[in-house]
């Protein structure tokens, strides 16, 4: 299966699209990915970061890949595979995950904390 590659607009159009059902401004979103991008993330890990962000900032339910959470944590998807083992969730290996080797820029946890 073929992957789509990632720009920066289409990483702010596809959040955008998900999450201004509930409020979010664009131009919130485009400061977000800038910070992200600044601090040197991919625009896959930036995706991910965000709609992990918003989607617990917003107590909505989002859908996470592998791929996803491997490119999320910057590791592979095995190591994703293994670190899920035993029942754990993504969402909860990624956050996890994040808080022993941080990837997600501080701008985004404001983010999330600024919505709540």
């Amino acid at each position: 299966m073929a992957r789509l590659i990632m720009t920066k607009q289409s990483v702010i159009d596809g959040i955008y699209k998900d999450y201004r059902k509930y409020g979010i401004e664009k131009s919130r979103i485009e400061k977000a990915v800038d910070f992200a991008e600044q601090d040197g993330f991919s625009y896959s890990n930036m995706n991910t970061g965000i709609r992990l962000s918003l989607s617990r900032a917003l107590g909505v339910s989002e859908l996470f890949s592998l791929e996803d959470a491997a490119a999320f944590c910057e590791i592979s998807v095995d190591e994703v595979r293994e670190g899920i083992k035993g029942g754990k969730n993504i969402i909860s290996f990624m956050l996890e995950y994040d808080k022993e080797h941080p990837t997600v820029p501080k701008e985004l946890i404001e983010l999330r904390e600024g919505e709540q």
